[in-house]
Parts: C-alpha cells; structure tokens; sequence
C-alpha cells in the first residue's frame, strides 16, 4: 500500500499565475464574498439559484488567488474500453495496471510534470485513505472471513494475490512507491485489495468503507512536457467502467464524483463495440452527474479505430457529439495500445526494468502487435537497426499525435489557463454581463454587488485572455 508521506522533492510545484493576475483574482473572491454577504446577514440575501451557484463556487475561488489551480479531466468508459491503455500512452509508459478482467475500482489521479523535474513516477495516498486501506486488510484477514474470501478468490482468480497478502508490503515508507513498474504494481494491489474487500465482506462494510477512500495520486515525468506547468497541474484521472456489476452503486458513485468536479471529461469509446448498452450507460451517466449550472465539456476519444477496416472508421464514430455545453463536438481516434506500446521503445524510461532486458521486451511487445504472424523473424533486425524508426511510424500511424496536439499539450503546457477560463465560464451566466455604473447616492443592493462581480469577471477574463494569447482557450 503507498506511503501517505511523500517527500518534497516528488511534488513539483508548477510556476504560478502572474502575481497581476492573482492580485485580481483576489479581488474577484472578495467581491464574490461580498455578493453573497457570507461577511453581513444583515444584508438582503441573493436570490436563487444565482446564491447556490456561487456558493458553488466559492472554493474554487478563494483558491484562485494562489495562482495554481488543478484541471481535473476524467477519462470515462464502459469497462474494457482502453482507458487505462489511452492514459498510459499518454504518459508514454505502461504506469496503471490493466489486464483481461476488469481491473480498477478506485479511480486515481496522474499529474504529468517536467520530465526532468523527479526521476520517476511517484504514487501516494492520503494520510486516512492509507487507514482505511489498513482496516480493510485486515478485516480480510479474520478468521471469520476465510470462507468468503476463498469463494470469492474461487470466482476471480485474479484476486488470489490480494487474499494472499501479508502485512506490511514492501515499498510502504517515507518515500512512498518510486518508479514506474513498482508503481503498477501498488495500484494493482491496492485495486485487487478493494475489489476483494467488495465480494468478502459485509455490504454494509464495505460500502461505507470504500466509498470514504480517496484517489491516490501518481506523480509522472513525461518527455512532452520540457518545463514547470503554468498556473496548476494537469490531473487526469482513471476511473473504473460504471458498467460492470460489483456492489450496486459503488463504481458509478466514484465516477459520477469525478465527473462532478472536473473541468473536462475525456470520453472514450470503443470503436469495435459502438451502440452497446455499455456505452448507453456510460452516456445516462455523464448526463445524470452533470452539474446544475452547466454541463460538464468532453472531448471524445474513439480507441480500437484499428481493429475495424478503415472505410468504416467515419461510419462507426459518426458525426461528432455536441459537446455537453453546446460547443461543436470534438474527437479524435486512437489505437491506444499500439501507440503505448510505441512510446515504450521512443521513450524508454530508466525506471521501467532491466535496462537492455526492458527496451528487448519493450521492441518485442511493439512488434507483435503489428506483424502478429511473423513478429519472431522481425526480432534480431529490429533491434539491431530498425526499432526507433518502426517505433516512431506505429506512433505517427496510431492517432495520438493529433490527439496530443488537440487536447492533451496546451492544457499540460498551462493548465491554470484552462481551469481559469471554465472557472469564469462558469461565473458568467450567475452575474449576467457587466451593467452600467450606479449613482454613487443610491442604496447599495445584492444587484449591485453582483454588477462589480460582473466587473471584475471581465476585467479578469480580459487579463487572462492576453496572458494566454497563444492557447486556444475559450474566454466567455
């Protein structure tokens, strides 16, 4: 189980707004105050749902004004749809566990940093959730579990080194788990553990236990990130497939939470099953966990476009989806795994394995999935002359350059930016436009306020949109 103690070094702190533009962020949480006179009861309140909404968003603008803001972006889909292969690829390197059975349970969080800013890939957990993770371990370990353990390990195979497991893991410390394959291993084990814990133990229990866990948190150098972030980190966050049948409630419950609190969902679709009733219940979900004060933005991602002939592509993915606040759909298409395993032979990370032992099996993994029948012939040439060059044509060839360049690098590049402006896009349609100036005489009103919050939206949205000028962000 990961360390909830994590050392400094392993939590890069990403450059921070202009101090101009955190100075008016200030100002703008101060008036967001004021409109909702938190600081006066006195004063005649706000009317609804205008009070709720800002309410709403208070938090995140009273975090505003430290100038580092998360942009926290889901990746949601029916079980077994790729996503944690897409999030892999996007990392460059196979970092979450997947496997034939469906794997994960507890979503988890993966914050792209500089490449040169740790040495590796760092998971940890907070300080309860690593208690709780503790309880459940050994709630499992009561004699009076061992029979529904061994019922439930008879049903899943796959669980058998969670019932397994002995106290203390290895890799539990002040350093917390370090490295990218033991990381993989950690959120292996720790989505194994709960899983178990769902089957073997009382509903109750386990309901109340699991729901209260928290995302763990990977921190992940990238190569396509040369410098600190700007303004707050990229969070992307795997989530478990709503779809599969566990205890009824407990998937959908976590990620109907992260679609609630994230600025953007990626979407992912499985091109080989499109119009399943896996994915009619991934689409009832977004729609039911979307917010009041506005849906959530998605980009849409179709994965396995190479399992299907290519003149079908276009007919399978369809016309792009509006997006969930009537902007144009966008999308991109993928083959996830082709392009991860890609970027495992470009990229090739010290802390993956054996060193030459690692890049052989990585070059082998590349090349059974594009020549499944005479991969083995291919072996000695490949890694004697050609594997960076058939590596880099699978990666070109495998949809996730253009899905980089339309989502992924701008938003990780500077995603403050981006948090900043769904925050403001959020704020606008509570305080309407900003009115013309009052007599100074008049009595002041909850209108009134609103109008300087209005003010002070626009003059920050007009900051930032200078600031960001090179992005394609969309300030309303």
């Amino acid at each position: 189980m990961p360390s909830s103690r994590t050392p400094s070094r392993t939590r890069p702190t990403p450059a921070p707004l202009p101090q101009s533009l955190c100075r008016m962020l200030s100002g703008l949480s101060a008036a967001a105050v004021r409109a909702l006179g938190t600081q006066d009861r006195r004063r005649p309140a706000l009317p609804e749902p205008t009070a709720g909404g800002l309410a709403a968003l208070l938090p995140e603008l009273s975090e505003a004004p430290s100038g580092r803001l998360d942009y926290r972006v889901p990746l949601i889909a029916p079980m077994k749809a790729g996503k944690s292969t897409l999030l892999n690829a996007i990392v460059c390197q196979e970092l979450l566990p997947s496997r034939g059975p469906a794997m994960t349970v507890l979503p988890t969080r993966v914050v792209p940093v500089a490449h040169h800013a740790v040495p590796g890939p760092v998971l940890t957990l907070a300080p309860e959730t690593a208690a709780r993770l503790d309880g459940l371990a050994d709630r499992l370990r009561a004699p009076g579990r061992r029979a529904a353990v061994a019922a439930a390990v008879n049903r899943h195979p796959q669980l058998v080194s969670a019932a397994l497991a002995r106290p203390g893991p290895p890799g539990t410390g002040d350093r917390g788990h370090e490295g990218t394959a033991t990381v993989r291993r950690a959120l292996a084990g720790l989505n194994d553990l709960l899983r178990l814990a769902l089957l073997a133990l009382p509903e109750e229990v386990a309901l109340r236990e699991v729901l209260a866990l928290h995302a763990p948190e990977a921190v992940v150098p990238v190569p396509w990130l040369a410098s600190a972030p700007e303004g707050g980190r990229l969070v992307l966050v795997d989530t478990p497939g709503p779809d599969e049948e566990l205890l009824p409630g407990v998937l959908n419950h976590f990620v109907a939470r992260e679609v609630r609190h994230a600025h953007e969902v990626l979407v992912v679709r499985d091109a080989t099953r499109r119009g399943s009733t896996a994915e009619a219940c991934v689409d009832r979900l977004l729609a039911e966990a979307a917010p009041g004060t506005g849906a959530v933005p998605a980009f849409t991602v179709l994965n396995r476009a190479d399992l299907i002939p290519a003149e079908q592509v276009a007919q399978v993915s369809g016309p792009a989806p509006a997006a969930a606040d009537g902007a144009p759909g966008r999308t991109g298409r993928t083959a996830a795994r082709q392009a991860l395993a890609a970027a495992s032979v470009l990229w090739p990370r010290a802390d993956s394995g054996h060193g030459e032992n690692a890049q052989q099996a990585a070059v082998i993994e590349l090349l059974r999935g594009l020549f499944p029948l005479d991969w083995e012939d291919r072996v000695d040439t490949m890694l004697a002359r050609h594997a960076h060059a058939v590596a880099q044509r699978a990666w070109d060839r495998s949809g996730m350059p253009s899905v980089m360049t339309s989502f992924v690098h701008d938003r990780g590049r500077a995603p403050g930016g981006w948090a900043l402006a769904r925050l403001l896009a959020r704020l606008a349609p509570l305080t309407g436009p900003p009115p013309p100036l009052r007599r100074a005489a008049a009595p002041r009103t909850p209108l009134d306020d609103l109008a300087v919050l209005a003010d002070r939206r626009q003059r920050v949205a007009d900051a930032a949109r200078s600031h960001f000028a090179g992005l394609a962000i969309e300030w309303r």
